[in-house]
């Protein structure tokens, strides 16, 4: 089960936005201290709810398509935040708002079919989240 992290509104979205959806260099910083054994990726679909439905969630593990997702991610990724931890990691997570430019490259990968094929309805944007730190027993 997920817990969601309550934290103050992050800047980061202000600053990707001034750089076109790019992160900023202390954003790559943080990024590249994600730990490099899973990726879950969501899509959040186009609703008029304050809250935004997930139609998919997805856990890639494979290192070659994980390698692409980071170099995509690090490329086009949006608004770094803390967003949520389960029993073993903290993860950061970001936003991938070019649906159609994230589905071409992608769409053919076995792995990531139920993301885009799940019937739901039409993503809105991908939320891409990184394993940050582990979580140890009895921290919280």
């Amino acid at each position: 089960m997920n817990s969601y992290i309550t934290e103050k509104p992050s800047g980061a979205k202000n600053i990707a936005t001034g750089l076109n959806g790019k992160f900023s260099q202390s954003d790559k910083e943080h990024f590249n201290t994600r730990i490099g054994e899973e990726v879950i990726l969501w899509d959040y679909l186009k609703t008029d709810k304050v809250i935004a439905d997930i139609g998919n969630a997805i856990t890639i593990k494979d290192p070659d398509l994980y390698d692409r997702i980071s170099h995509y991610v690090l490329l086009h990724g949006e608004d770094l935040q803390g967003m949520f931890k389960n029993d073993k990691y903290l993860y950061m997570s970001c936003f991938i708002r070019d649906v159609a430019a994230f589905r071409n490259e992608f769409e053919l990968e076995e792995a990531l079919k139920p993301l885009f094929n799940h019937g739901k309805g039409e993503a809105s944007e991908f939320v891409i989240s990184f394993p940050e730190s582990e979580i140890i027993e009895g921290q919280q």
